[in-house]
């Protein structure tokens, strides 16, 4: 039984993002008086002085969202000519912190660990990942290519001040505000995975230099991110699932 079916046994169904929200209107017929939207929250990141010598680009989602893009991507960069310090790419992702098989990865795995300037982690824990982006990262390079429901790994970058780089698909609109959107949803899907690298490569470039070049652009965007990404923390969360109990009668 669906849940457009099954929706009259409940008060309310809360969801994570407005386009969440919208997709079960959409597709099972959820009754929009009946949906709520209660984001995920952050454990908000200290700050710290962050590395001036060079460039840290990040990614650190699973491997199916877009890592094989950022790595082509990341091999077209030194044809483009960008004026900063040394850029390196490091990439925390892997399966196994699912405990699932990640065979099928490893070629990508093994292209990572062949290409200059690329450090890859693989999976770490969130304790030392979290440490790691507050205190070194500077750009998390997230190429998605997939509908994200919220994007906890945006919303975490965002509050350790990382400048996000990622493309306006699923609720990455209302997770990375004041985060830079190199394209659409839908202009990504006429495109093939080599296109989809190339327009990422220039967009890599282009936030690397207003990073390096402009430090009042570098320094807003960071501050007006994570005041954003602060706000929606896991107390403010807390505080908006009570207020729902109580107007519910729970």
């Amino acid at each position: 039984m669906g849940i457009d079916r099954l929706q009259h046994n409940f008060k309310k169904i809360v969801f994570v993002s407005e386009w969440q929200k919208k997709m079960f209107e959409r597709h099972h017929n959820v009754d929009p008086n009946k949906g709520i939207v209660i984001g995920n929250g952050v454990n908000p990141f200290p700050a710290y002085e962050k590395p001036r010598d060079c460039i840290n680009l990040v990614y650190c989602s699973t491997p199916f969202r877009g890592l094989d893009v950022l790595l082509e991507a990341f091999k077209m960069l030194p044809e483009l000519g960008i004026k900063s310090p040394p850029i390196y790419l490091h990439v925390f992702s892997g399966m196994k912190i699912y405990d699932r098989d990640e065979s099928e990865y490893q070629k990508l795995y093994d292209a990572l660990r062949q290409t200059p300037n690329v450090r890859y982690h693989g999976p770490v824990s969130p304790a030392y990942l979290h440490d790691w982006l507050a205190r070194y990262g500077h750009i998390l390079t997230y190429p998605n290519t997939w509908e994200e429901t919220y994007c906890m790994a945006v919303h975490e970058c965002m509050s350790a001040n990382l400048v996000i780089l990622c493309p306006d698909r699923g609720a990455l609109k209302e997770t990375a505000a004041y985060g830079q959107f190199y394209a659409t949803d839908e202009y990504l899907k006429t495109l093939a995975s080599h296109e989809h690298a190339e327009v990422f490569a220039k967009a890599i470039r282009h936030a690397i230099e207003y990073y390096y070049l402009s430090p009042s652009w570098r320094e807003k965007t960071l501050r007006d991110q994570k005041l954003f990404a602060d706000h929606r923390s896991w107390d403010t969360m807390a505080r908006c699932w009570e207020i729902l109990l109580q107007m519910e009668g729970l």
